[in-house]
């Protein structure tokens, strides 16, 4: 036997783990990154400091917040929603591609919150303050300013004491930041853990970037594309009830079942066809 005979066989290398990396432009602005569930810790650290850019002491927070609005099947979800003791609410809406609509999303997202907080019998005073940020690659409102705020006023410009206040804050035209709200604007769009100016806002980017916060970021990352893809779906059998085609007909284009076309109806309060 000869000696080469004795040597245990070479173990097969199996494919070596390809190894995570983000995904170019990879920023805190992705409302994936905000959204991703690991990392507890630094995203308890991270609504804290918002909150306290705008003045709000934050008690509680949700991420991708339903707030029972639906229309036209389109859903109202708040990428970041938080909340102070007394119940006011701060809408954190952070943008990566352009839109022209603002005003008009900042209008229906305020009129969302107001229809979530009033119940039957409630007055007027039940209202809690609310504000809407939304934080913008471009500048949607072309008036060349890094930070826009936007409040009802009457004519000769005095606060008309409204209970919503809007901010539209630009990148794009944000050339040196001196205000704590200017800085936020930086580090929400800065893709370098080490030149942001927060250490929250540092940390929870820096988790992001790491093995373990990729792997989650990714699954988040999945779970949204699904959701898009049912509420896409969504969107076309209300527009096929509303039209007045068969169930089994939208059933069977929409791929569902007859049971799932019947609940979209009774939830969005369309009568069902008459077949």
């Amino acid at each position: 036997m000869k000696q080469k005979d004795l040597l245990p066989a070479p173990k097969k290398q199996g494919k070596k783990k390809k190894k995570l990396k983000p995904p170019r432009n990879f920023c805190l602005a992705d409302n994936r990154a905000i959204s991703c569930s690991g990392g507890k810790e630094t995203m308890i650290e991270l609504a804290k400091h918002i909150g306290k850019v705008f003045g709000r002491k934050a008690e509680r927070w949700d991420t991708q917040a339903e707030i029972g609005l639906t229309l036209w099947g389109k859903h109202f979800r708040l990428d970041l929603l938080i909340i102070d003791k007394e119940d006011n609410l701060l809408d954190i809406e952070p943008q990566k591609s352009k839109d022209g609509h603002i005003i008009d999303r900042l209008t229906a997202y305020t009129a969302g919150l107001i229809y979530s907080q009033l119940h039957a019998g409630d007055g007027y005073q039940e209202l809690k303050d609310v504000i809407i940020a939304f934080f913008c690659k471009d500048d949607p409102l072309g008036r060349g300013n890094a930070v826009e705020k936007i409040e009802m006023t009457f004519d000769d410009g005095t606060p008309c004491g409204a209970k919503f206040h809007w901010y539209v804050l630009s990148r794009k035209n944000l050339k040196n930041p001196e205000t704590e709200l200017e800085w936020l604007l930086f580090d929400i769009y800065c893709k370098q853990v080490e030149e942001m100016h927060s250490k929250a806002m540092a940390n929870r980017l820096e988790y992001l970037k790491s093995e373990e916060g990729l792997g989650m970021w990714l699954e988040t990352r999945d779970e949204e594309i699904k959701r898009n893809r049912e509420e896409g779906r969504e969107e076309v059998i209300l527009g096929m009830l509303e039209q007045g085609f068969p169930i089994e007909g939208i059933a069977k284009a929409a791929k569902t079942s007859i049971a799932e076309v019947e609940e979209i109806a009774r939830r969005h309060n369309v009568p069902l066809p008459k077949n």
